[in-house]
């Protein structure tokens, strides 16, 4: 997913866009399949994974680990506004249905191959291991959406396979977490409400994907989406192609029998793709 080629003096292009201040473009690399005992599993497998970090971790884990008050009694946890550092290196992020009208303001909206279950990507820049819209202070561009996947991190759900039970995780290597400053997670052994908020932000992410997985097959099986790769061209003349994702074919849609169209219309699939078809304006917001 959103997966930039070296960058070349000459490509064909699909969508050139106007000269970039970053550098030339660096190979992306691919992030496997999250490990089994992380919930949401198909939610990470087209985004570009941070070298370095696990193939079977989600983007941006190192470790995923139940949260409890036996061992993270004294934890707490840092404002994440404050520092997106842990995601400058995602150059696309996973999103849900219901955050396809914010986003496309900002972001083209891309869906995944078919492989990679059609899920949908906010596209974040043109350069692999680059997100142009994080500063090197580590702050995300001012006024842009910021997606939730990335406001939950270092929280995840986990699931408990003999009882299908989900319970709140927490990746303990992450610099948002500390014994020292923040927001404390537990009182005396009990939650805080920060750590309620936290775990229903995550409870809520996880119906949203499953619904937006849903979605996303019904509109992968219309037959609507077909592949295609953008070109940016860079502030030296070179060009960097985007590649790894498809869209949905116009002519096909407009092409739709009345019975598939209000099939769309009923499961909300239709405002997903007018969103994603608007999107498409927002190339050169990868420029900076």
């Amino acid at each position: 997913m959103a997966k930039p080629t070296k960058t070349t003096k000459s490509t064909k292009t699909t969508a050139k866009k106007s000269p970039a201040k970053k550098a030339p473009a660096k190979k992306a690399a691919a992030n496997k399949a999250p490990a089994k005992k992380t919930a949401a599993a198909a939610n990470n497998k087209a985004a570009t994974a941070p070298q370095g970090v696990s193939a079977n971790m989600p983007m941006f884990y190192n470790d995923v680990v139940p949260l409890t008050s036996k061992a993270h009694g004294d934890l707490k946890v840092k404002e994440r506004v404050d520092n997106i550092s842990f995601a400058k290196v995602a150059n696309s992020i996973m999103l849900t249905a219901v955050e396809f009208p914010q986003a496309a303001q900002f972001y083209p909206v891309v869906f995944g191959v078919e492989a990679m279950d059609s899920l949908p990507f906010a596209v974040t820049g043109h350069t692999g291991g680059v997100n142009s819209f994080i500063d090197e202070d580590g702050n995300w561009r001012d006024g842009a959406y910021i997606p939730a996947y990335v406001r939950r991190y270092p929280f995840i759900l986990m699931e408990n396979p003999q009882n299908k039970s989900f319970s709140l995780a927490v990746d303990p290597t992450s610099d948002l977490l500390s014994k020292k400053e923040g927001k404390p997670l537990f009182d005396k052994g009990e939650g805080t409400d920060i750590a309620k908020n936290i775990l229903n932000l995550c409870a809520a992410y996880q119906k949203e994907f499953l619904k937006t997985k849903e979605v996303c097959k019904q509109i992968n099986e219309s037959g609507l989406l077909i592949e295609r790769a953008a070109d940016v061209t860079l502030s030296d003349g070179k060009t960097t192609r985007v590649s790894g994702f498809r869209i949905v074919d116009e002519k096909a849609f407009n092409a739709l029998d009345d019975k598939k169209f209000i099939e769309l219309r009923k499961t909300g699939a239709l405002t997903l793709i007018y969103c994603h078809l608007w999107s498409m304006r927002t190339w050169d917001n990868l420029l900076g």
